[in-house]
């Protein structure tokens, strides 16, 4: 859960916001939705506190999903993975890095060409490596995509167990979003938004608006609530064990008053005593441990398909072993130290 929550998004999201506008009646066609969406990004570029601005089709962080399944050449599927339409100024809004190729330029975007750009992860699962330029994806054998970049993959937390790859092509106008970057110590809120759009044309309405870091750490909230929950139960249950193992051995060396007596009666020194004593615990205390731990490789071994890669935190195990260790020792020395510094008499009449 930790890690979900902590895993990086693959790209900036500081100060940036996103929006959705509807045409309404007023702008049905894909012609008008681009009219209509180019006025509005050159309208808010314009503004003094946006630093850059980007039409798109959805932001890159949200609750839901735009995914489809891709095809080979020989129309065999290579994956389900998420898609997006984007103009060519979304990566650098974003500062999302480029590791292969290039983006779409202006002129691939306004003539919707047939190219794409693709996640590393993508790339890794349909061709086996990252440097992609030239393959093709395919929707259908006869409706295929050429890839001319490749970027790193960033990352949803509503949708990671679903897919991780994205790919991104040219802007249709399907849906009219636009991504905002404000400048450093500037604000520009929701209410700044919808009076700027109502400047363009009063007819429009935003209908989805989101602070990507306000979504980013809504979507991971659950996580990190899983984590802390887990851990509070982790330490009671470590907690519980440590005070079962230190009551069990207290008492039985409660038990052994009358036998220490007399070996303290016929002069066996206090060290040997201890030496004796902690021997005999931790040999059944470290069957223990190793049993258990041969238990928990066996279960991990038969499970491991279905823990999504989970790997052995071995700090904690340790950090575990010793702490019971710990408790055991203070269970053990601490009645026997009292026993041993009073008089034998006290111990052969069990007092």
């Amino acid at each position: 859960t930790l890690a979900t929550a902590n895993t990086p998004l693959g790209f900036n999201d500081k100060n940036v916001l996103s929006f959705q506008i509807d045409g309404g009646e007023k702008y049905k066609t894909r012609k008008e939705k681009a009219v209509i969406l180019e006025q509005i990004k050159q309208h808010f570029a314009s503004l003094g506190q946006i630093k850059s601005v980007s039409k798109n089709l959805i932001p890159p962080i949200r609750i839901g999903n735009f995914s489809t399944i891709f095809q080979d050449k020989e129309g065999n599927a290579i994956g389900n993975f998420g898609f997006n339409a984007i103009d060519s100024d979304y990566f650098d809004l974003l500062e999302q890095p480029l590791l292969y190729g290039r983006t779409l330029t202006p002129e691939e975007v306004n003539e919707r060409q047939k190219v794409v750009v693709v996640s590393e992860s993508v790339a890794l699962q349909a061709f086996s490596r990252k440097n992609v330029i030239g393959e093709f994806v395919y929707f259908s054998p006869e409706n295929g995509y050429e890839i001319i970049g490749v970027v790193k993959d960033h990352f949803n937390a509503f949708t990671h167990r679903e897919f991780q790859g994205h790919t991104y092509f040219a802007l249709n106008n399907s849906r009219l979003n636009i991504l905002l970057k404000i400048k450093e110590n500037m604000r520009f809120t929701q209410a700044d938004i919808i009076a700027q759009v109502s400047q363009v044309d009063s007819s429009l309405r935003v209908l989805e608006y989101a602070n990507l870091t306000e979504t980013k750490t809504a979507l991971v909230y659950q996580y990190k609530l899983a984590a802390w929950l887990s851990a509070g139960l982790s330490i009671l249950a470590i907690l519980l064990a440590c005070a079962g193992i230190y009551g069990v051995i207290g008492y039985s060396m409660q038990m052994r008053r009358y036998e220490l007596g007399i070996r303290m009666a016929v002069g066996a020194k206090r060290i040997r005593i201890l030496t004796m004593l902690i021997k005999g615990i931790l040999t059944p205390l470290l069957l223990g441990i190793f049993a258990s731990l041969i238990i928990s490789i066996l279960l991990y071994l038969s499970f491991s398909h279905s823990l999504l890669h989970l790997e052995p935190d071995y700090l904690k195990i340790v950090l575990s072993i010793m702490l019971m260790l710990v408790f055991s020792l203070l269970a053990c020395i601490l009645p026997v130290q009292k026993m041993i510094n009073n008089d034998p008499i006290k111990a052969l009449r069990n007092e």
